[in-house]
């Protein structure tokens, strides 16, 4: 039996035979989606207002809202990773200057590693890590050339 044949013959199942048969209906349709022969209510419109044709036009619709909720939580997680981020970024780059007040190789190169910009003059100190560090006349220590 061709395609379209099959898809004429979904066109005739009436409302008793389509809930008798609901997980046939929806098997036919599953193998006609994976066969690449539909992939849009459109693509039924041989059989359009038919109850196989209001069924899956409802399951494309629900499929595709799915997909709209899905595509905004990933935008959502990924604003809220890169906030996040920067709301790390921003506290290392506060504790930059302690650290290298401190002479705490250690932290200076994890805060670094966090994403500390030792340029950054913040709100809690006058100046930078980096100007502190070259006060001291440690600046390479600390910041070597490709920091």
């Amino acid at each position: 039996m061709a395609p379209s044949e099959i898809i004429q013959s979904l066109g005739t199942v009436d409302r008793e035979e389509f809930y008798d048969h609901h997980s046939t209906v929806q098997s036919i349709l599953k193998w006609l989606r994976y066969e690449g022969l539909i992939s849009h209510p459109k693509d039924l419109d041989a059989i359009h207002g038919s109850m196989v044709w209001h069924h899956y036009t409802k399951e494309y619709e629900a499929h595709q809202t799915k997909q709209e909720i899905r595509q905004e939580n990933r935008k959502r997680a990924e604003e809220e990773a890169q906030i996040n981020r920067l709301k790390r970024q921003q506290k290392a780059s506060n504790d930059l200057p302690n650290a290298v007040k401190r002479g705490d190789k250690k932290a200076v190169k994890a805060l670094i590693e966090k994403g500390a910009d030792p340029d950054l003059v913040t709100t809690h100190n006058t100046i930078s890590a980096r100007e502190i560090a070259r006060q001291r006349g440690e600046e390479e220590i600390y910041f070597p050339k490709n920091v």
